[in-house]
C-alpha cells in the first residue's frame, strides 16, 4: 500500500556493536546488561546531533532512564534526515474460536475494556509478555484453558 512504513528498513539505536544503528526487529530482546540499548554518552551524542531536537535536562533524563529500564527503544526513519522515533512495544493477545462458521473474540466487558494488552520490555520475549499479561490479567479459570 502506498505511504506503509517498511520496518525492514528503519534502525534502532543501539542494537550494533557498540552502540550503533543496526537493523530494527520488533522482536529483539535485550538479554543482559551487556546488551544494554543505548549507553548513556552514546544516547547524549545522539540527541546532540539531532539539529531539530531539544531536549531538557529533565527530558534527557526521563528518556534515558526508560532506557535503561528497557522501557522504549529508539529508531531511525531511513529515509535522508530521517527523525528519531522513540517506541514503546505492546502486546495485544487476540483469543478467538469459531462458532457457528464465524470467529468469535473474547473481549473484556468490565474496567479495562477490550482485548488484553500490556507493554513489553525490551528486554522481554513476546512470548514471556504474553505469559505476563495472562497471568496478570485472565481469569484464573481462563489460563489454563490458555496456555
Amino acid at each position: 500500500a502506498a505511504g506503509a512504513l517498511n520496518l525492514e528498513r528503519w534502525k534502532e539505536l543501539g542494537a550494533g556493536a557498540g552502540g550503533s544503528e543496526a537493523e530494527a526487529r520488533l522482536d529483539r530482546v535485550v538479554k543482559d546488561e551487556g546488551q544494554r540499548t543505548v549507553s548513556e554518552s552514546h544516547l547524549k551524542k545522539v540527541i546532540m546531533a539531532e539539529r531539530h531536537l531539544h531536549v531538557d535536562d529533565e527530558e534527557y533524563l526521563l528518556l534515558s532512564t526508560e532506557m535503561v529500564r528497557h522501557d522504549v527503544r529508539l529508531f531511525r526513519d531511513p529515509a535522508p534526515k530521517g527523525s528519531l522515533f522513540k517506541v514503546r512495544d505492546s502486546v495485544i493477545l487476540l483469543i478467538s474460536w469459531a462458532e457457528r462458521g464465524q470467529d468469535v473474540y473474547l473481549v473484556r466487558e468490565s474496567e479495562p475494556r477490550g482485548v488484553f494488552s500490556c507493554p513489553r520490555r525490551a528486554s522481554e520475549s513476546l512470548v514471556a509478555a504474553a505469559e505476563r499479561l495472562l497471568a496478570e490479567e485472565a481469569p484464573a479459570f481462563l489460563r489454563s484453558h490458555l496456555q
